[in-house]
């Protein structure tokens, strides 16, 4: 059966083409929807490749060789579209020194002329078109376009590129229902196995397998015999003293030979190594991954502090390795004793008034914020009415579209491009599970080891709008032997603040500005400096006073306090990020203290929709069912509530002792 892709725009980007300077910016989603049933195999589209790649020479994409699944796949729409797939530096590592010689893409049926193209992506995103050659025929099966000797390209370390071709849609196609683009298994291995370049920007086509493209790559100054090592899957960097490690690693024949056995190395730094054997029951082919998983038991004897777990091949086919270079990896990680239980877990959202997917995130964030294990923060580019500058190199380290929101800063691994991450296509295609997506990252950082404890005091004086905070904590034994020097910083953020922002009209299908946008913790001001204040530490406590004048453009009533403990830095930036994640967070309304029972009015968030519930008065409600306006003749703290009336707090209904308010006060039903 024939697939029908319906592009539809869903959320922001992945590899945008900046046409002044040949470059591009990662990552963007393009909804494909199947026509009818599910593909299959098409006749047109079997493996018929018009030349047989040489020996020393390897096809590099997400399909197997010259396999084709299914094809006659089409747009609908008569056009020409580029269409791709990128190789991330994981695979390329396997062919550093080899060369990139050409490109080969497969077709169910000719589409006349035809482009291929090559971009070079850094590890920061940043992607150089370095080649855009004219295929003047093109035929069923696979179509080869060589590169000249001046165009080659030598593959060097932490090289990604994408390479694609331009797919002609005929009216004659549009009208038989039945296109030439080829694809090969049954769903996309990877995000970037199936792009298309529209409006300057590459998307993800989601609904299809992965598109039959490839590069072509000679592979004749590779070894006879060569194992690379390209990832490894190895749990949070925080490992206990006496614990075992649940480690998966990715590996390939990087050589020019079958492989029929590996020894395996593994050490703690310069430690005394363990030794693993491999023994294949079929030979590994060049160019052929698999994967290794084991339980290590390596931590019994480890010092408290930062450390390397160091893979490498130790022997091939019983012989020592003549190229090892691709055969060594050295994960980091961290090794402690004793630790705290997470107090709260920062959330940051890079957010943007700018983008119209964002108001379908936002509304989810801000019922995350409401949970009493989370702070958050929205952040905005520079530029924008709710820019804070000294906010925005955040927003440069870890955005890679927007929005998108990191963790405690943390970089979680596991195979993961970015230390951020996105909801958008939940946000507009399953909005009911946003909130999951956020709490599923929140829930597994609640499980990580703290190395700090957060106590805040904070005071307001209305006449004179003076901010005081007090914070304190203790620091873990081992947080010297991990972290060095550690920082503290303080902030503020305000809810209900009413700023433009762009949505989408549904009606009319276009952008437009709603300037009564209602924005919820809005990042508002630092009192340390943003990557932090050194700790004044005595023995193992700190303590630390901060005061600020509130500006008259923020409500009081809305502004939440907030402090993180990392290591201190005197700037972070992508050579130092990974050590940057938060060990602890706590925060508080402004006006109170940590440790308080109950919850004032603003404290929990009721139902997704714009933001919280709110009462008449503006002031959220606590709860979906029963509404509570605090009144200006109770006291900071106090709380209205019905007799019976119960908060919820973390999911759990409670009844906090003695913080009912005697004042008249109106109660509805939603």
């Amino acid at each position: 059966m024939m697939l029908l892709l319906q592009c539809l725009l869903v959320s922001a980007q992945l590899v945008q083409v900046d046409r002044s300077r040949g470059v591009a910016y990662v990552p963007a989603t393009l909804q494909a929807q199947p026509a009818g049933d599910e593909p299959t195999a098409a006749a047109t589209a079997t493996s018929h490749p018009r030349r047989a790649l040489a020996n020393t020479e390897r096809g590099v994409g997400y399909c197997h060789g010259d396999s084709i699944t299914y094809g006659d796949a089409y747009f609908g729409q008569v056009g020409s579209y580029d269409v791709a797939a990128m190789i991330p530096s994981s695979v390329m590592a396997s062919y550093k020194g080899c060369k990139i010689v050409g490109v080969r893409f497969a077709l169910s049926e000719t589409i006349g002329k035809s482009k291929i193209f090559i971009y070079k992506v850094d590890s920061d995103g940043n992607a150089e078109q370095l080649v855009s050659n004219t295929v003047r025929r093109t035929a069923a099966g696979w179509n080869e376009a060589r590169l000249n000797s001046a165009q080659e390209i030598e593959i060097t370390d932490n090289d990604q590129y994408i390479m694609g071709f331009t797919y002609n849609e005929s009216a004659a196609m549009v009208n038989a229902g039945k296109g030439a683009l080829c694809f090969y298994g049954d769903q996309a291995s990877s995000s970037y196995a199936s792009l298309l370049l529209q409006d300057e920007t590459f998307y993800q086509l989601s609904g299809v397998s992965n598109l039959c493209v490839q590069l072509i790559i000679d592979v004749s100054s590779l070894p006879r015999k060569a194992i690379s090592l390209n990832s490894v899957l190895n749990g949070t960097s925080y490992k206990q003293k006496g614990s075992k490690m649940d480690f998966m690693m990715s590996y390939a024949n990087a050589g020019l030979a079958p492989v029929s056995s590996l020894r395996l190395g593994f050490k703690i730094d310069e430690g005394t190594p363990q030794y693993y054997d491999v023994n294949f029951d079929e030979p590994l082919d060049p160019g052929q991954s698999t994967t290794f998983a084991k339980v290590l038991d390596m931590l019994n004897d480890v010092d408290a502090g930062r450390h390397n777990l160091n893979i490498f091949v130790d022997k091939i086919d019983g012989n020592t390795p003549v190229e090892t270079e691709r055969g060594k990896l050295a994960d980091p990680m961290v090794v402690y004793g004793e630790s705290f239980k997470r107090q709260k877990e920062y959330v940051e959202q890079y957010n943007s008034q700018d983008n119209v997917v964002a108001p379908y995130v936002n509304d989810y964030f801000a019922q995350l914020a409401g949970d009493s294990d989370v702070f958050a923060a929205n952040l905005y580019p520079e530029g924008q009415p709710l820019s804070l500058a000294a906010s925005t190199y955040l927003g440069n380290l870890y955005a890679y579209t927007y929005p998108c929101f990191t963790v405690n800063r943390f970089y979680f691994g596991m195979g993961e491009l970015h230390y951020a991450f996105d909801i958008n296509d939940y946000a507009v295609q399953f909005p009911t599970l946003v909130y999951d997506g956020f709490r599923s990252i929140v829930d597994e950082a609640n499980t990580f080891p703290a190395f700090a404890t957060v106590q805040l005091k904070t005071t307001y004086d209305e006449a004179t709008r003076l901010v005081g905070v007090d914070v304190s904590g203790d620091l873990a034994a081992d947080a010297p032997a991990i972290f060095g020097d550690m920082a503290l910083t303080v902030m503020l953020t305000e809810d209900n603040v009413k700023s433009q922002q762009n949505t989408y009209n549904t009606v009319t299908q276009k952008t437009q500005v709603d300037n009564n946008y209602i924005h919820d913790a809005v990042l508002r001001a630092y009192l340390t400096r943003p990557q932090g204040d050194k700790l004044q530490v005595s023995g193992n406590h700190y303590t630390a006073h901060y005061t600020y004048t509130l500006p008259a453009a923020c409500d009081s009533r809305n502004i939440t306090v907030g402090a993180i403990v990392t290591k201190a830095f005197d700037e972070v930036n992508q050579g130092n990020m990974q050590m940057a994640d938060i060990t602890q967070c706590n925060s508080v309304k402004l006006g109170l203290a940590t440790g308080i029972q109950g919850v004032t009015a603003d404290g929990h968030r009721g139902r997704p929709g714009r933001g919280p519930p709110r009462h008449e008065c503006g002031r959220r409600h606590l709860h979906a069912q029963w509404h509570a306006c605090r009144q200006p003749a109770c006291a900071e703290g106090h709380i209205h509530r019905p007799p019976g009336w119960q908060e919820r707090q973390g999911g759990a209904l409670s009844n906090p002792p003695g913080q009912t308010c005697q004042d008249d006060v109106r109660w509805r039903c939603p």
